[in-house]
């Protein structure tokens, strides 16, 4: 009997032990997933500087509605109400712009998105003009196509508001009118459509901007439906990346890791993801830092390390800087 009591013992004494290593696990647990919490909800980004101000004049923008970088860090501006593009320097320097009001050659009818990232060519939507203009990299006028000049009829797009350019040379084209993507071989035929009424698997509401991935997956913001959605090269529907924090999803953009950036005009934010579609904090407008505050953004590039913000209501570009 004693034999037993006394094992009775270290038996009840294990088991207590064994609930003390639970609990503190348990504890710990919660601890690391406060702290991950708080790391994830970190701004990592300051206020350097801002260029730009309403006017027509050179440098000067009106309701700038796209951004965008190329391989130099030569910043692009699509200046809508001016009709024109203008280009700066990585500081926000002006150098050159090309437009105008018309609609033909190099004139604009408000040009709406902009994509610079091709090592060769600039892109432009001129969105009341029904068209899309390129230019090689100096700004030298080469082409444009017009929805007039498309033969297929299930293939026309109407009101561009987003473009961007895969590493293969196809040009997607988010077609504002119809509510889908427009996708453009390299040899410039349009040549399939997708996330409008001939998707069964999901379909678009009110499309804004595009960006192509490392990985050749196709995001989409679409702004009423407050999400980014997802779709494979082939117009296939993948996932879709949304957050409670997020009103509206406008302009974005993709950087090297694969981090997704999303403008929030409606929420003045701008919030962050990670490769997988998971949230990784939020840029708020009246918190960068500088005594600045940006009102609406609409569009945004990152560059090494600095991210432009297009202020359509300050009419301003903003640059906030990552830190190590």
């Amino acid at each position: 009997m004693k034999q037993e009591s006394i094992f009775k013992r270290v038996f009840l004494n294990n088991i207590k032990f064994f609930r003390f290593c639970l609990l503190l696990n348990l504890i710990f647990l919660l601890c690391f997933i406060k702290i991950s919490s708080k790391e994830k909800s970190e701004n990592n980004f300051i206020f350097v500087a801002f260029f730009g101000g309403k006017g027509s004049a050179e440098g000067e923008l009106e309701n700038p509605a796209g951004i965008s970088v190329d391989v130099n860090g030569y910043i692009y501006v699509a200046d809508a109400g001016n009709h024109r593009i203008q280009k700066f320097s990585e500081r926000g320097d002006f150098l050159e712009y090309r437009g105008g009001f018309g609609w033909s050659g190099e004139n604009f009818d408000k040009p709406f998105d902009i994509y610079a990232k091709s090592v060769l060519d600039i892109f432009v939507v001129d969105q009341n003009a029904n068209r899309i203009v390129r230019f090689d990299k100096d700004l030298n006028y080469i082409s444009s196509l017009a929805a007039d000049d498309i033969e297929d009829n299930d293939l026309i797009f109407g009101y561009p508001s987003g473009i961007a350019v895969s590493k293969r040379g196809d040009i997607f084209v988010v077609d504002g009118e119809n509510k889908r993507i427009i996708k453009i071989n390299s040899f410039g035929n349009p040549e399939m459509s997708f996330g409008g009424f001939e998707n069964l698997d999901f379909r678009l509401n009110q499309p804004f901007q595009i960006a192509v991935s490392p990985d050749n997956e196709i995001f989409v913001s679409d702004i009423s439906l407050k999400k980014v959605i997802v779709f494979d090269y082939f117009g296939n529907f993948y996932f879709e990346i949304a957050s409670s924090s997020m009103k509206s999803s406008a302009g974005i953009d993709i950087d090297n890791e694969g981090r997704l950036f999303v403008a929030d005009p409606e929420a003045a934010s701008v919030h962050v993801f990670d490769v997988n579609g998971s949230f990784l904090f939020t840029i708020k407008g009246n918190e960068i830092g500088g005594g600045e505050i940006i009102e609406e953004p609409v569009d945004i590039v990152f560059f090494k390390g600095l991210l432009y913000i297009v202020d359509n209501i300050q009419n301003r570009i903003y640059i906030l800087k990552e830190r190590n």
